[in-house]
């Protein structure tokens, strides 16, 4: 059975769709564990910080070994990442920051970068105000593919509910239609 990893990267937490999306998800995964990042109170990536990330026996050391063992433990990983002005949530990217460490996750060779992770999926649910895949100005699309690939996940999987702002008709079916793929989805990933 495959082991799933939920993150919650909202700001709005309970009144997020994406994070909505993720409860919903989450049903149909019997082996999981659901993070809230907004919870996790990732330290920030700053100089003192960036210091005691290399201490071995500092507490953001300690931190951030559980959560890389917890990340490098899973095989399906199921993001709920809002688009925040053309990019992720701070809490995704701290998270990111915090579990991206060289010899760890990662590591470098005379032939690029080589991924340590084992999960050969992850699902981003990204929810958006507007429709930016469709006018292809979607950079936060390119950055999730490139951090996830380079981290050692081959597969990385889309679904949007976009066009949120655009009124309670458009929303409420681009929910219900992100729910759709998400079942799709996640019923062939864990299978």
């Amino acid at each position: 059975m495959k082991k799933f990893l939920f993150l919650k990267s909202s700001v709005l937490q309970k009144n997020s769709v994406s994070s909505e999306l993720i409860d919903f998800a989450g049903q149909y995964v019997d082996e999981k564990e659901v993070i809230d990042l907004e919870k996790l109170n990732i330290p920030e990536l700053n100089v003192e910080n960036f210091i005691q990330f290399n201490q071995e026996d500092s507490q953001q050391r300690l931190f951030q070994k559980e959560q890389i063992q917890k990340i490098k433990e899973k095989d399906v990983i199921v993001i709920g990442a809002p688009m925040y002005n053309f990019s992720t949530s701070i809490q995704l990217k701290k998270y990111i920051d915090l579990i991206a460490k060289a010899g760890e996750t990662f590591h470098y060779t005379e032939s690029g970068s080589v991924g340590h992770l084992i999960a050969n999926d992850v699902v981003i649910v990204s929810s958006r105000a507007g429709s930016y895949s469709e006018q292809g100005i979607d950079f936060f699309d390119q950055y999730m593919t490139t951090v996830w690939n380079f981290l050692g996940v081959k597969n990385v999987h889309f679904v949007y509910a976009e066009k949120l702002a655009f009124g309670e008709d458009i929303k409420n079916e681009s929910i219900f239609q992100a729910k759709k793929q998400l079942i799709e989805l996640i019923n062939k990933i864990k299978n």
